[in-house]
């Protein structure tokens, strides 16, 4: 089997957070490697929703946010967005929601 991409999944689009906590985690059963970046505002899921972080960080992947709510509540690593944007050019692609 190939090795996968290196994905960054960028959530900014506050409707669109669950869509991208499960594209994220299609990704990963597909062995890609995923890093699920946060931006902006705390998150907006439903308790069910929650669940999928634990099979992402179960799975490898890699949570960030810029929003200290996300961090401090939910697990996520701290970033900035200026930190984020030098890193961005490790990535194979860059999905935007």
């Amino acid at each position: 089997m190939s090795a996968g991409k290196s994905v960054a999944v960028l959530i900014k689009d506050r409707d669109r957070h669950s869509e991208g906590v499960r594209f994220s985690l299609g990704l990963l059963l597909e062995r890609h490697e995923v890093t699920l970046v946060m931006l902006g505002q705390p998150l907006n899921l439903t308790e069910d929703e929650f669940d999928n972080l634990g099979f992402i960080d179960e799975m490898g992947g890699a949570r960030l946010s810029d929003h200290p709510g996300n961090v401090a509540r939910h697990g996520f690593v701290q970033t900035s967005v200026e930190q984020l944007a030098r890193s961005l050019d490790r990535y194979d692609l860059v999905v935007p929601f």
